[in-house]
This record gives structure tokens, sequence and C-alpha cells, in this order.
């Protein structure tokens, strides 16, 4: 990037909506186990993992199809923004797991949440769609001349929450020693690299954008292997997958499991 000495676009005009499809389907299916994990555990945790985790996908679906009609701008502000939006996603489920969750267990409400929360999602979604088609969102890129100051806020804003979000994640990987919580960290870290490569990028399609391009792919593709990875530490302890996910992100859940099974009283004193 540095020493490049002219900008060069290169833009093939399905690479981009194929990319991000592969990215979409990904992030379902870890959309799909973090739904169901929150059916049985109620944790909060995990039901922002998956709102961020959608939210990024449906952003990356729309922008990538829709930069063929509409041009770069289109693409840089839909994607941007709900990047911007995964982001404070995925941070939300770090905060949640850091303190005092409110487990929900009751199954009807559990239901009600997450199917207001991936409604959510995709209202936000939706409405940022066109509210950019029709020119109400402030112009994020030019191409030919760069970035506008809101987009390289949002981006620099992104790329900090990101990075904090992985951060605490490995930290948290440190004391578990899980290695879902290996590769979710890798992935948000990942997604960090990605938006400081968008920060830097002088036209939409030049080198350093694809960097940035790569880097969310392989994001989505770490997604599906801490998952995987989840599956294995789940098969090696005769548990299901979902417990598994439960007690790696759950502090409180050894208590419960032992709270569950024993008829006589328990006092606690914190």
């Amino acid at each position: 990037y540095l020493f490049l000495s002219a900008v060069r676009v290169y833009e093939p005009e399905f690479l981009l909506p194929f990319l991000n499809t592969a990215v979409f389907l990904a992030a379902c299916v870890v959309a799909y186990i973090a739904r169901q994990t929150y059916l049985i555990s109620g944790l909060p945790t995990i039901l922002w993992i998956g709102c961020g985790v959608l939210t990024l996908a449906l952003a990356a679906l729309t922008a990538g199809w829709l930069i063929i009609s509409f041009g770069p701008n289109v693409n840089v502000t839909i994607f941007n923004m709900g990047a911007f939006l995964a982001s404070i996603c995925h941070l939300g489920a770090v905060m949640a797991n850091l303190g005092k969750s409110h487990v929900e267990f009751d199954l009807s409400r559990k239901k009600r949440n997450v199917g207001l929360a991936y409604l959510a999602v995709f209202s936000s979604i939706v409405v940022l769609v066109a509210l950019t088609l029709t020119d109400h969102m402030p112009t994020f890129f030019i191409q030919g001349k760069g970035a506008t100051v809101i987009r390289q806020n949002v981006v620099g804003w992104t790329f900090i929450l990101f990075l904090a979000a992985s951060l605490f994640t490995f930290n948290h990987f440190r004391r578990k020693k899980a290695s879902f919580l290996y590769w979710y960290s890798l992935a948000l870290m990942l997604l960090a690299i990605a938006m400081f490569a968008f920060f830097l990028e002088p036209a939409v399609g030049s080198i350093i954008g694809w960097v940035g391009r790569s880097a969310y792919v392989l994001a989505a593709g770490y997604f599906l292997i801490s998952i995987s990875a989840g599956l294995r530490a789940a098969r090696a302890r005769g548990l299901s997958p979902y417990r598994t996910i439960m007690e790696v992100l759950d502090r409180g859940l050894n208590w419960q499991g032992i709270l569950a099974t024993v008829s006589d009283a328990v006092v606690s004193f914190t």
C-alpha cells in the first residue's frame, strides 16, 4: 500500500457478489446455531453473537449485489454501516459475558426474544438499504476522490469495536482454554483487520480494498471453524454441542447444572 505508485482498480462484475453470498451462507449457519443454543440456554451473550453475525452477513449480501447497478458509494455505505452495527452486537456479547447476565428460562419468551432480535436485524438492513438508495444517507465514498470524513469515522470506530471484542474474547479463551473462543476471537480480529484495510483504501476495488474483502471472507470461515471446534469438543465429552457452547460462554453454568440435579435445598453466599 505504501509503495504502490498508482491506484489500480480490480472489480470483476460478479466476483464480489459471489464472495459476499458465500459469507452470507456461512453466517446463516452460525446464526442458526446461535438461535438453537439461545433457545436452550437463554444466555444473552449467544443472542448478541447471532445478531452480530447475521447483521454483517445481510449487509455484505446486499452491498455486494447492489454495487453492480448502483456503484461504489452504495456498496460502501451499506457494508460499512452494517459492519458498524455488527461490531456493536459483538461488543454487546462481550459485555453480557463480563457482567451478570440475565438468563431467560421461559421457552416462549426465548422464542419471542430471538424472533424479535433477528427481525430487528433484518429490518435495520432493509431501512439502511432504503435510505441509501433514496439518497437519505450521507455520501461515504466518491470513486476517484476517496472516502468522506463521516465514512472514515464510522470505519474507525468499527475497527476499534471489533478489536476490543477480539481482545476480550481472547482473554476469555486464556481462562477457559476452549477452542471455540480461540477461533471466534480470530474471526473478530480478521474483521478488525478488514476495517483497517478499508480505512486505508484509496479506491473501491483497489489492492488494499481486496485485502479487506479477503479478510472478512476469511472471517466467515473462522466463524464456521469456531462452531466446528465446539462440535468436536462436544463429541469428545459426550455432550450436546449447544451445552458445550453454553459452558464456554456462561461462567455460572456449572452451578446451574448442579442445582438442576439435586433435590435438597441449597443456600449460597455471594
